[in-house]
């Protein structure tokens, strides 16, 4: 039953069940990425914490991994999802947004709000620094 649902949680996340008989130093990043996911998720947490889960990801590797935590989310299994990221698409995902600046809080609140109306001014540069990088990046950058 282990060995199923280790494959069943291996592909949901893109990876074949086959990947459990190979070495971490065989697997590309994402599969490394996507396996210590797979790993946290098989342990069935009341709260993941994710910390930059997307970085040194590629595009499409990416947004797969974006898509299955939200999936999670959304799936009602009674999990909490906290996310700890500089990337603002990763953000996105949340119901509500805490701005650290140098390890202080200086703002909190819906995520909605904070990405449409940030009232920090360190938010308020991180959102105006975000959409400069985005209109100056060429395509495929974004995912």
């Amino acid at each position: 039953a282990a060995t199923d649902e280790a494959s069943a949680t291996l592909n949901r996340l893109g990876l074949a069940a086959d990947l459990t008989r190979r070495r971490p130093g065989e697997l590309s990043g994402g599969e490394l990425q996507r396996a210590a996911l797979a790993r946290a998720l098989l342990a069935r947490p009341r709260v993941l914490i994710c910390d930059e889960v997307t970085s040194g990801l590629d595009t499409v590797t990416r947004r797969g991994i974006l898509d299955v935590l939200a999936g999670l989310v959304g799936e009602g299994d009674d999990l909490s999802l906290v996310l700890i990221t500089h990337d603002l698409d990763t953000a996105r995902l949340a119901h509500r947004i805490a701005v650290l600046d140098a390890g202080e809080l200086v703002e909190q609140g819906a995520a909605h709000r904070i990405l449409t109306k940030p009232r920090h001014p360190f938010t308020i540069s991180l959102m105006e620094t975000t959409e400069r990088l985005e209109a100056g990046a060429g395509p495929g950058i974004r995912g």
